[in-house]
């Protein structure tokens, strides 16, 4: 492990620590989730959301605008000290068992800090270490604290009469399957023979759970729309964003897929921002744009946005796609902290029929082609930012139809 040399080093590596720790934590309450262990779920981004205030406390300390990076060798192992193991997660977990997992990680901490304090050749920085040992050692005390109020499980917590199969080895043994299949349908040419393969390619898809199919529904999907977009525009797969939305599950007629790409992409002008708004609806009764200007002396900054879904919405968003663009020049963590906090006072506040779904997604992109000094916080920018005026017209253009 390499030892910080100066204070700025010091604080550049426990920002670290803290913001992935709050990422694992994230991670973990989303498997949790999956598997409708909510109350679990809930302590994970309790936890999260202490890690991301001392994160933002480290900040404010340094009087940072962005982290700063920090190079490789900072951990004594692999992944920093206070981060949880995935594998160390099990999906009917109680509250209990996620506490003691926070207790060792906080452990960690402590004992990291400790070590840093000792062998530290800058005054400042043993002094920084110290520190922030002593609020590990809060946050130990805390945790202690907090498991008193739950009973530890009893023996048989783990046990499952019909545990869930290992997504990866399922959708690994699927792929399997399907490559031999695409080898055996390249090697004939009789159409009987080709008939039979695709029903088997059919048949494996079919056998998927549901959930794994809709994963391969999507990776299909995805893969296709990259692929044959990139070469329509000629840009990078890279490049390529992919949204979608639809029956759960469901294939999409690809050989139509493919040919509406490559039309779309002949139609592309300056002037298509409404067809584009038109073409995204399902059931929506209107479409659903807007785009706004402000000018500060010779730079004028410009936001505009569209959107579709009007059912199936309830608070997250659910059944909707949004997509915002701007020539403003604002570094990308910037601009996802602003948009993330947009998201969660607009769209994700919106409950149209009290019905739910997991297709929703918003993307913003900034190019920075309005040159402007860039943009450091969520204030300049959020004076024209179009998702305060979006929302407002999904909710008008409620289908009368139940979904989309």
């Amino acid at each position: 492990m390499k030892t910080p040399q100066t204070l700025e080093e010091f604080m550049a590596q426990a920002l670290l620590m803290e913001r992935e720790a709050a990422q694992r934590y994230e991670e973990i309450a989303d498997a949790m989730e999956v598997h409708n262990n909510r109350e679990v779920a809930q302590l994970f981004r309790t936890m999260a959301g202490y890690e991301a205030k001392h994160a933002e406390s480290i900040m404010a300390e340094m009087s940072w605008v962005e982290a700063p990076g920090v190079p490789p060798g900072a951990w004594p192992a692999m992944e920093s000290p206070e981060m949880i193991p995935s594998d160390a997660v099990h999906y009917l977990m109680h509250p209990w068992h996620a506490l003691e997992l926070a207790l060792a990680a906080e452990q960690r901490a402590e004992a990291f800090f400790t070590e840093l304090a000792r062998t530290a050749n800058s005054e400042s920085v043993r002094r920084a270490a110290l520190e922030l040992r002593e609020e590990e050692s809060e946050h130990v005390a805390l945790v202690k604290q907090w498991m008193t109020r739950f009973p530890k499980p009893e023996g048989d917590w783990a046990d499952d009469p019909d545990p869930p199969r290992d997504p990866d080895a399922v959708m690994a043994a699927f792929d399997a399957r399907m490559a031999l299949l695409e080898a055996v349908l390249a090697e004939h040419a009789d159409d009987h023979y080709r008939a039979v393969i695709r029903e088997e390619m059919e048949r494996a898809i079919g056998e998927l759970p549901p959930k794994l199919r809709a994963v391969f529904v999507m990776r299909e999907l995805e893969e296709l729309s990259t692929e044959e977009t990139a070469q329509a525009l000629g840009v990078d797969e890279r490049d390529v964003l992919v949204a979608s939305t639809g029956v759960i599950g469901a294939r999409l007629p690809m050989d139509r897929v493919k040919a509406g790409i490559v039309r779309a992409a002949g139609q592309l002008s300056p002037s298509g921002g409404s067809q584009a708004a038109t073409a995204i609806m399902t059931t929506d009764t209107m479409p659903k744009e807007i785009a706004i200007r402000e000018a500060s002396g010779r730079i004028a900054i410009t936001v505009g946005g569209m959107a579709k879904g009007a059912g199936m919405i309830h608070p997250q968003m659910a059944t909707m796609l949004a997509f915002i663009t701007t020539d403003a020049a604002v570094p990308p963590r910037t601009l996802q902290t602003l948009l993330k906090r947009t998201v969660a006072s607009t769209f994700n506040t919106i409950d149209v029929d009290g019905e739910t779904s997991p297709n929703d997604l918003v993307l913003c992109i900034a190019n920075g082609l309005a040159k402007n000094p860039p943009i450091t916080s969520g204030v300049p920018l959020a004076r024209v930012d179009c998702g305060s005026s979006v929302p407002p017209q999904k909710v008008r253009s409620r289908p009368n139809s139940a979904g989309e």
